[in-house]
């Protein structure tokens, strides 16, 4: 599931999403049963999603973190706390976006 700010989007929709607001947006991505990172991480003040991408730079390490196989991923960055990051949509239940109400002290929380 794909939702951003209280709406759902369809999960096989490459989505692009920028936001130059003071405090961004945070990110939760709960990762599916199973996979090599479970549980849940939530992503503070990002200021670019990209959903479903796929560029040759990304291979290497597409490769080391979805078992030797290609794949689709999400990119969450962050102007903000100057960081950012990918994870493939093979290992993602869901993504729920909403709009940042604060600056968070740190850029990624973690929740097991």
């Amino acid at each position: 599931m794909l939702n951003i700010f209280g709406k759902t989007h369809n999960w096989m929709e490459e989505i692009e999403l920028f936001d130059d607001s003071k405090y961004g947006m945070d990110i939760t991505i709960v990762y599916k049963e199973g996979s090599w990172c479970e549980g849940t991480d939530v992503r503070h003040n990002c200021t670019e999603f990209h959903h479903r991408y796929n560029k040759k730079t990304n291979e290497k390490m597409n490769k080391e973190m979805n078992g030797g196989m290609m794949s689709d991923s999400s990119a969450f960055e962050s102007d903000i706390h100057q960081t950012g990051g990918t994870m493939p949509v093979e290992n993602i239940e869901s993504i729920t976006i909403v709009k940042a109400k604060s600056k968070n002290y740190t850029h990624f929380e973690t929740i097991r």
